[in-house]
C-alpha cells in the first residue's frame, strides 16, 4: 500500500524487504549447513552467552514493610481481568454509575480511556477487530511460534508456525501478518503492564489508555482533529493521574515528525511529499508542547520512556518524549541477556539507562505468556525498579528516584550504564534511613 500510493520506498523498508527476500529465495537451499555451522558455534563453550539480569533482582526480605505505588500505563490500554487484584482506583470516578469528571465514560474508575481517534470508551484495551476475532487463537500461536523460533526455543507453537511459513497460501500468509500487527499494537499495554507488576505486589496500575493512532492494520493516521483533541485532553489527564495518587507513568511509545509524514503519504491522505512533510512537523510541534507541559505539571510524578528501536543516534530521531530534558523523565535503551546493547535500541546523550529489552517473558491479553523484545519493555523494567525504591521509601521524589537508579548502575560495555534493581532498592532503604 505505501508503494502504490507513493511509488517508492524508504531506506529501512528496502533493507527489510532486501533481507525478506534473501530470506525466502537464499536460505533454503543452503539451510541444513548453514544449521549445523551455527548450531557447532553457538554449542562452544566460550560463546555462552552470560545472564546478568538474574543476579540483580532485590532480595524480597528488603519489602517486608512495602507501601502500594501506583503506576500508570500509558499506552494502547491493558487486560484489566489479569491484574483483578493489582488495580489502582481512582478517586475521581467511584463506582456511582455516574460520569463525576465529565469525559464520557462512567466509572472509568482504573483510569481513563480513549480510542484511537481519541474518542472517549469504556474499553480497557482495544476491542478486536472482526477478522481478528475469528482466528485470535491460531494468531496468538503463530506470535508465540515465531518469537520461540527466534529465540531458538523448540516449542509446538514454533513447529505449527514453521509449517504454517512453508504451507500457508499468500493470502493466508498475508492474513497471518495482519493479524500479527493487530494483535502486536492491541497487546502491547498488556505486556508493558505485565513487567511493571511481576513479582511486585506493592504495584497498583492505573490504565491511561490515550494515543493518537490505530492498533489495526494498514491504519488511517491521525490528523489534525485527532491531534487537536489529544493535546485538549493533555491538562485534565494529569489532573486525574495527580488525583489518583500516580507517582510513576510508563509511556513505552514516541511521536516524530519523519513517521508521521510517511504515514500520510503511504495512506494516500497526501501525494506532495513536501506538503506531507508540513503537516507532519505542525502536529509534531502541538503534540511536543502538550506532552512537555503536561510532564512539567506533574513535577511529583516520574516519567519512564523507551528510547526506541531505531538503531540510530537520539539526534537524528528526534522523537518525543525521549528528546525532553526535564528533571522527572529518565530514558531507556535496551540490553540483551549479557548486558550488551541490543542491535535495536535508539543511544544517544538522553538515554541514561540500559535494562534488559530482548527475551523478555511477556503476557498478551487472555494471559498467554510470550518472548517480547525492544525498549518498550526495557522501560517497564525501569518503571519496576523506580516502583521498588517507592516501596521501600515513598518519600523518595522523582529526581530522586533518577539519582538513586543512575548511582547504583553498573558500568556496560561502550560506556552504558545497566540498572541494577537491587542495589536501587538497597540505594532507597539506606536513604530513608540517612533522612529518620
Amino acid at each position: 500500500p505505501g508503494y502504490a500510493a507513493t511509488h517508492s520506498v524508504n531506506l529501512m523498508q528496502g533493507m527489510l524487504l532486501a533481507i525478506w527476500r534473501l530470506e525466502a529465495l537464499g536460505l533454503p537451499p543452503c539451510r541444513g549447513p548453514m544449521a549445523r555451522a551455527l548450531a557447532d558455534w553457538l554449542n562452544a563453550p566460550g560463546h555462552k552467552a552470560a545472564d546478568i539480569w538474574a543476579t540483580r533482582e532485590p532480595a524480597p526480605d528488603l519489602f517486608a514493610e512495602a507501601k502500594s505505588v501506583t503506576v500508570a500505563i500509558w499506552d494502547s490500554g491493558f487486560d484489566t481481568d489479569l491484574f483483578a487484584d493489582r488495580l489502582a482506583i481512582d478517586p475521581a470516578e467511584p463506582l456511582d454509575g455516574r460520569d463525576n469528571d465529565g469525559n464520557g465514560v462512567v466509572d472509568d474508575i482504573h483510569g481513563p480511556t480513549f480510542d484511537f481517534r481519541l474518542m472517549p470508551t469504556p474499553f480497557s484495551l482495544p476491542p478486536l477487530t472482526k477478522g481478528l476475532a475469528g482466528r485470535l487463537g491460531l494468531q496468538l500461536a503463530l506470535d508465540k511460534g515465531e518469537r520461540d523460533i527466534g529465540y531458538g526455543l523448540e516449542t509446538p507453537e514454533a513447529s505449527l508456525f514453521a509449517q504454517r511459513a512453508r504451507d500457508a497460501s499468500a493470502d493466508e500468509q498475508a492474513e497471518d501478518v495482519d493479524g500479527s500487527i493487530e494483535e502486536a499494537g492491541r497487546g502491547h499495554g498488556t505486556a508493558v503492564a505485565s513487567i511493571v507488576a511481576r513479582d511486585a505486589p506493592w504495584v497498583r496500575l492505573y490504565n491511561v489508555s490515550a494515543l493518537p493512532w490505530d492498533v489495526r492494520p494498514r491504519p488511517v493516521p491521525s490528523t489534525e482533529p485527532e491531534i487537536a483533541r489529544w493535546v485538549a485532553l493533555m491538562p485534565g489527564l494529569g489532573a486525574r493521574m495527580r488525583g489518583a495518587g500516580v507517582r510513576i507513568v510508563n509511556m513505552s511509545w514516541e511521536v516524530d515528525a519523519a513517521a508521521d509524514a510517511d504515514s500520510l503519504l503511504e495512506s494516500g491522505l497526501e501525494t506532495d511529499p513536501e506538503r506531507a512533510r508540513l503537516r507532519a512537523q505542525a502536529m509534531y510541534r502541538q503534540i511536543a508542547s502538550a506532552l512537555r507541559a503536561l510532564i512539567e505539571a506533574c513535577p511529583d510524578i516520574l516519567f519512564v520512556t523507551g528510547a526506541g528501536n531505531s538503531n540510530q543516534s537520539d539526534e537524528v530521531l528526534a522523537a518525543v518524549p525521549q528528546s525532553f530534558r526535564l528533571p522527572n523523565l529518565i530514558v531507556a535503551g535496551a540490553t540483551a541477556g549479557s548486558g550488551r546493547a541490543t542491535t535495536f535500541t535508539t543511544f544517544g546523550k538522553t538515554v541514561k539507562i540500559y535494562a534488559l529489552g530482548e527475551n523478555i517473558p511477556i503476557t498478551v491479553p487472555g494471559g498467554a505468556i510470550m518472548r517480547g523484545q525492544g525498549t518498550s519493555f526495557a522501560s517497564p523494567g525501569v518503571a519496576h525498579a523506580a516502583a521498588a525504591m517507592l516501596a521501600v521509601n515513598p518519600a523518595l521524589s522523582p529526581p530522586e528516584l533518577i539519582e538513586g537508579i543512575l548511582d547504583t548502575a553498573t558500568d556496560g560495555d561502550t560506556g552504558i550504564r545497566l540498572l541494577h534493581t537491587g542495589h536501587a532498592v538497597e540505594w532507597a532503604r539506606a536513604h530513608r534511613k540517612a533522612r529518620s
